[in-house]
């Protein structure tokens, strides 16, 4: 441990040393939208406008192009003034740092604000946005856009170790689509450039580089939900493949968080219906009456067990849309009220214990080793992941 804890130092002073080092990662941005027009202009900085590869035009200050589709191609105007007309248009920041503004104008939609470059191609019916970004302000975007403004620094900053961790060894998902990552929750959501609380972009800049990784070295699946309900569960419950890492916690940090409870109804004929027709529970077996409408979940459990019919939590949580599948159920005559616990899968980091962990002192490497078990925070030049 102690020569870990040594190693780590180094790890980290390599990291800060190799700071200026930018690497970037490519997301694809509002994909469903048939997005047939944009208003693109600079928010910070400065911008050349490439057509096809063909240097076309500088945006300075209050400049800015707008870039339509036309048959399987784009048109690029500024001012009313057809620049180019082209199968690809890229904006390249002049000089650090720069973001731009783009607002969709078919279909309407907000103007968001991006770090960094843009690229933008012809795509069935519509446009295909590519945000290309550096990589630690992506980080902050998706803390911003998942967890609000109004969290401790330590927890920012162990947010932003495990969404690096998350991004990165999931970089080939959109791999056919021309990017790496999507900006929706099937990778992490991201609504654009950190502007509401400095503290997040400085978490993400203060751990650059640091991820998480298992015994054998290799990047985690840095698995993260609302609220456990005082319970994480195993990968293996879940995913039905097990890891040394996501292992059941008992976490009482979450206790009295807002996620932490609720409640719902449920008639008697429609749960007596379900478990007929989906699980084939024989419900004139009058041995056996009281398990299909009483069940006590005081710890988590996988499956729900009727007789000798074992029904998947998990399962019970998809098909009836509930919060999670850490729940318990109470006959109420006509009805049956589920009373559950937590919201989401329970994998990985509770992120509403985690924040209360950083309300009490704790910093973020030590949140990060409660909820995943024996992993290491290590560099990304230990894995040598960014090659030129």
């Amino acid at each position: 441990m102690i020569f870990f804890k040594s190693l780590f130092g180094f790890l980290l002073l390599l990291s800060l040393a190799k700071a200026q080092q930018t690497n970037y990662v490519t997301i694809g941005i509002m994909s469903e939208f048939p997005i047939t027009s944009v208003w693109i202009s600079a928010a910070q900085g400065s911008y050349f406008v490439y057509a096809d590869n063909n240097k076309i035009y500088t945006i300075n200050g209050k400049g800015s192009i707008h870039v339509s589709k036309v048959g399987d191609s784009l048109m690029v105007k500024t001012n009313g003034e057809v620049l180019a007309t082209c199968k690809k248009v890229k904006m390249l920041g002049k000089d650090a740092p720069n973001s731009f503004n783009i607002k969709c104008l078919q279909p309407a939609l907000p103007e968001r604000t991006y770090d960094d470059n843009l690229e933008i191609r012809p795509n069935g019916k519509g446009m295909k946005l590519i945000n290309r970004v550096n990589i630690d302000h992506y980080v902050a975007g998706v803390v911003e856009a998942e967890n609000g403004i109004s969290q401790n620094f330590e927890f920012y900053k162990a947010k932003s170790i495990i969404c690096r961790t998350y991004a990165l060894s999931n970089l080939k998902r959109h791999e056919a689509e021309g990017y790496q990552l999507c900006d929706k929750v099937h990778c992490q959501v991201y609504k654009g450039k950190n502007k509401r609380n400095d503290d997040i972009i400085m978490a993400a800049v203060a751990t650059t580089g640091i991820v998480i990784v298992d015994s054998n070295i290799k990047l985690i699946t840095a698995a993260f939900h609302s609220n456990c309900g005082g319970q994480t569960m195993n990968s293996e419950d879940v995913w039905a493949l097990p890891t040394t890492y996501l292992k059941s916690v008992k976490d009482t940090f979450c206790l009295n968080k807002p996620q932490a409870r609720w409640e719902t109804t449920i008639t008697k004929k429609d749960w007596l219906t379900y478990l007929t027709l989906k699980h084939n529970c024989n419900l004139t077996d009058t041995l056996h009456t009281d398990c299909y409408s009483n069940y006590e979940q005081p710890y988590r459990e996988s499956d729900l067990i009727i007789h000798d019919i074992k029904i998947p939590f998990k399962k019970l949580r998809t098909d009836f849309n509930l919060r999670s599948g850490f729940f318990s159920i109470i006959d109420m005559g006509d009805s049956i009220k589920i009373v559950g616990r937590g919201f989401g899968h329970g994998l990985g980091l509770c992120q509403e214990g985690a924040m209360r962990m950083s309300e009490l002192g704790y910093k973020y490497n030590e949140i990060l080793h409660f909820y995943y078990k024996d992993v290491h925070l290590v560099d990304l030049s230990v894995l040598d992941f960014f090659k030129d």
